[in-house]
């Protein structure tokens, strides 16, 4: 578990861990992200350690939480078929919510990944070929050979940078999804049926969101609204000691039925 905190900075260097705004879990196996709260659990391990060990110090009612989601693993590999409808929507719907902070905090910066880092030194290899070659021919056409050098390395720059998202999703998250539904072997219509409910959940956190800021607008110094184009986790950060995020709407009611972003339910004081 990750600290979240607002801090102040001088050309990008900041000093103090500065204002909480919130923490975030990592899972170790795909590196997906989700956002927590430490009161959720008994308590918080400084280290990894056996399963039995980190539930009884973490979250000794972990077992009885998550029978229910246990079961349903159980039913997808003994019976797939006798899955309801409801059920395999919603077994669809958990690994794309799941994963989808970890999209959108990629897109939400420009990455240089290795195919942009080899444009651009391709770019600049380009810039030295192409005097050597204006200059092969005449003198007078260096100058020449290192604009059409420097053209070309830009265009491939920008293609590699265009391409960066693509790729990203190519290689680091459509293999996570792939794996995640292979048990369920979901069709084309039930995907889509996923995503388009997603899609109306970021319409309507749109609206929420402007509601919310303007509520906000007289007690906060400062509200900043960020909504994503892809509609999983849009929320509103207040600047303020007690913000928080809220999570995006959910009108199929898939986030209620598998709260697999969250615990189910508060644990006891470990004793």
């Amino acid at each position: 578990m990750t600290r979240l905190g607002s801090v102040g900075h001088v050309y990008y260097i900041s000093s103090g861990e500065g204002k909480l705004v919130g923490h975030e879990r990592t899972c170790t196996s795909c590196g997906a992200f989700s956002y927590a709260d430490p009161k959720d659990y008994a308590g918080i391990s400084k280290s990894s350690g056996p399963m039995e060990t980190l539930k009884r110090e973490t979250y000794p009612g972990l077992d009885e939480a998550l029978a229910p989601r246990m079961e349903l693993e159980a039913k997808v590999k003994a019976a797939p078929h006798l899955l309801s409808e409801e059920e395999r929507l919603g077994l669809v719907f958990s690994p794309i919510n799941l994963i989808s902070p970890t999209v959108e905090k990629h897109f939400a910066t420009t990455h240089m990944d290795a195919g942009v880092a080899l444009a651009i030194g391709g770019g600049v290899a380009l810039c030295f070929l192409g005097a050597t070659i204006g200059n092969s021919i005449a003198p007078e056409f260096g100058p020449q050979g290192v604009v059409a050098g420097l053209v070309i390395g830009a265009g491939l720059v920008i293609w590699q940078l265009i391409a960066a998202g693509p790729r990203f999703m190519r290689k680091e998250i459509l293999p996570l999804l792939a794996k995640s539904l292979a048990p369920v072997q979901p069709s084309e219509a039930e995907v889509n049926r996923v995503l388009l409910e997603l899609k109306k959940g970021a319409a309507q956190d749109r609206q929420q969101a402007q509601g919310l800021a303007a509520d906000c607008s007289h007690s906060l110094a400062a509200i900043e609204v960020q909504v994503s184009s892809g509609g999983c986790q849009d929320y509103i950060k207040c600047h303020a000691p007690n913000a928080r995020r809220f999570p995006a709407a959910d009108p199929a009611g898939f986030r209620h039925r598998y709260p697999d972003a969250g615990v189910p339910q508060r644990p006891p004081a470990a004793a």
